[in-house]
């Protein structure tokens, strides 16, 4: 175990915990969890470069912290918060996962593409879009009628899904730093905003 994988372990373990507390119903406190364990998952790769510690088994791990993260938990969300448990919904579900387990496998396997001359990204669009997914919803939820939410959320998860399965390359984000204040403006975004829950 290197520094870095003890790090994705970190997030493994809040992944989970963000699991029970949306599971027990404390679906702020399981927001927020999550949003921690994002802004831990954006270190691992970080602190593997820092102390030259890169590994095929570190790769291997992050894959699967990621889909705690970024396909389980949201797939949860979807069906224990926002009540999408219609067969349809739930369909939608099982395509959301499969399509990002995918998309982390050929990650694993390809790694980054290149982009234009000097930039590299990720073949189809990154899984942690799922947490775009949730805010805007929530945001719906808060205006907005339970068939609406529904079709809405639906439409967008069958969008995120069939865009990680594309081949098209989204650009990586040229510093963590770019990543970690993303996940600062969500978790802002969360404590700041309870009023949408």
């Amino acid at each position: 175990m290197t520094k870095a994988n003890w790090v994705t372990g970190i997030a493994i373990g809040l992944s989970w915990l963000a699991i029970l507390f949306l599971i027990r119903g404390d679906i702020y406190l399981s927001c927020l969890i999550a949003i921690s364990a994002f802004l831990v998952d954006c270190l691992d790769g970080w602190v593997a470069r820092y102390f030259h510690e890169e590994s095929e088994i570190g790769r291997q791990m992050d894959g699967f912290s990621d889909a705690f993260l970024y396909l389980i938990w949201p797939s949860l969300v979807y069906y224990l918060y926002f009540g999408l448990s219609d067969w349809f919904s739930v369909l939608v579900q099982v395509f959301f996962i499969g399509a990002g387990v995918y998309r982390l496998a050929r990650f694993n396997s390809v790694g980054y593409v290149k982009i234009g001359k000097t930039g590299k990204g990720y073949q189809g669009l990154p899984v942690v879009f799922s947490f775009l997914v949730i805010c805007l919803l929530l945001i719906s939820n808060k205006f907005g009628g339970a068939i609406h939410l529904s079709i809405l959320a639906n439409v967008l998860i069958l969008i995120h899904s069939g865009l990680m399965l594309t081949m098209y390359p989204f650009p990586k984000p040229k510093s963590v730093s770019v990543i970690m204040l993303l996940g600062l403006i969500l978790l802002a975004f969360l404590w700041y905003g309870k009023f949408l829950f």
